[in-house]
């Protein structure tokens, strides 16, 4: 996958979540959890473009333990931005009710599908 390609993915989705999440926070009466939405967009683009350059280098060197490894290793990171963020501003503002995690999970899940395509261009490329 070209870097043109990924950085033009990533910024349709930015678009669209950001779209997203301005429509929810303009219907629904409760902006709690704005924060914490942005906090996660920004810990997973970031997440996304340090393994998209990983992804692409192992790629090229065609290590497939490392790059096994490597996919082990975003989803670890993942799983522990996916419960630790919302640990923690849970535990620091003390919130009541479950709301504000909502526009975090929509996040959440965006960015996993799209790394998932991501990661499946870079396997379908380590072929040819």
């Amino acid at each position: 996958m070209k870097p043109a390609l990924f950085y033009t993915s990533l910024t349709i989705l930015l678009v669209m979540q950001g779209l997203g999440l301005w429509w929810w926070y303009h219907v629904s009466p409760n902006n709690v959890g704005r924060e914490l939405a942005m906090v996660g967009m920004g810990a997973f683009v970031i997440l996304n473009i340090a393994f998209y350059y990983l992804a692409s280098f192992l790629s090229y060197k065609s290590m497939d333990q490392a790059y096994l490894m490597m996919t082990w290793l975003n989803f670890s990171l993942k799983m522990i931005f996916a419960l630790g963020l919302p640990a923690i501003y849970y535990f620091k503002d003390h919130i009541g009710g479950a709301a504000f995690i909502v526009p975090f999970l929509l996040i959440y899940i965006s960015f996993t599908v799209f790394e998932t395509w991501v990661l499946h261009r870079m396997a379908i490329m380590r072929k040819v």
